[in-house]
């Protein structure tokens, strides 16, 4: 993995995306205050996932359910046929997203609870 860098408050501030996409690339990034370290930021790795049980998930689980095919696909060609898959279903429902949607069915209507 690539070295640690060093940026300011300021800087992961103004470029936040840009820093981001370093991240994603394998780069660690210990973000510091008046030069003082206060935290770093690392990637992720899938292990690191939340295991959340959401409708999205349970979607997930029943597609691959239908087709068992999927499992033999690599993980980001699945997530992407998920995607797909459950933009279709989406076009039907009456949520801006999946995240919305899964709010709303836990009784969360208008995002109070994060």
């Amino acid at each position: 993995m690539a070295a640690s860098r060093e940026v300011s408050v300021r800087d992961l501030k103004n470029q936040t995306t840009a820093i981001l996409r370093r991240v994603e690339r394998g780069e660690r990034i210990i973000v510091t205050r008046r030069g003082r370290p206060i935290v770093r930021i690392e990637p992720a790795s899938e292990r690191d996932r939340p295991a959340a049980d959401t409708l999205y998930a349970r979607l997930q689980n029943q597609i691959v359910a239908r087709r068992p095919e999927l499992r033999r696909r690599s993980e980001s060609r699945r997530r992407a046929d998920f995607e797909r898959i459950s933009r279709k279903v989406a076009r039907a429902l009456p949520y801006q997203s999946w995240q919305e949607m899964d709010r709303v069915a836990k009784g969360d209507r208008f995002g109070f609870s994060r």
